[in-house]
């Protein structure tokens, strides 16, 4: 059984937690920076904080503009301006083409994580819709969950063979 520690051990309780945490994740969507920039936002910021035996999970985007207006779907899925001013530059155009952009940011994904041996694993956001601008989620995106589809089952059969995005 877990014993609750006390205050007076609350530093060996968050080393003990840290140690036993394997896995960590930080988004990072479009408005943060390029599906070419993350793979540096993890090494830069991200892995030099984490032990040698914790790992990665991706969590690139999967969704598109709610609003149905080209210059909305520039803004959410393929902005040129982004938070991060290490990126290496901007999104690439997508020109109101949320699916292309997501696409984009899969394949991206898929080929960082199956050459990046601190990466286990890829976490999409999001499958479902939700309110707001960042909707439907890719679970409404044919064409992007199909991509998300021949990922996972790459993962899955251990080979993690190229996957064509038809991009």
């Amino acid at each position: 059984m877990w014993n609750t520690p006390s205050l007076n051990d609350l530093p060996t309780a968050i080393i003990i937690y840290l140690i036993m945490l394997l896995q960590i994740s930080v988004d990072y969507y479009p408005g943060d920076g390029t599906a070419a920039g993350a793979p540096l936002f993890y090494k830069r910021f991200l892995y030099p904080k984490m032990a040698k035996h914790q790992r990665a999970i991706v969590v690139p985007p999967a969704f598109m503009s709610g609003f149905n207006i080209s210059s909305e779907s520039d803004v959410y899925c393929c902005p040129a301006d982004t938070h991060n001013p290490a990126d290496p530059g901007p999104n690439v155009p997508c020109h109101g083409n949320c699916t292309l952009a997501m696409l984009q940011w899969a394949k991206s994904s898929y080929d960082w994580a199956r050459t990046d041996t601190r990466v286990v694993g890829i976490a999409p956001w999001h499958y479902y819709s939700a309110t707001g601008p960042f909707q439907p989620g890719f679970g409404k995106m044919p064409v992007v969950l199909r991509a998300w589809q021949a990922i996972g089952k790459q993962i899955l059969s251990g080979s993690l063979a190229d996957v064509d995005f038809g991009i």
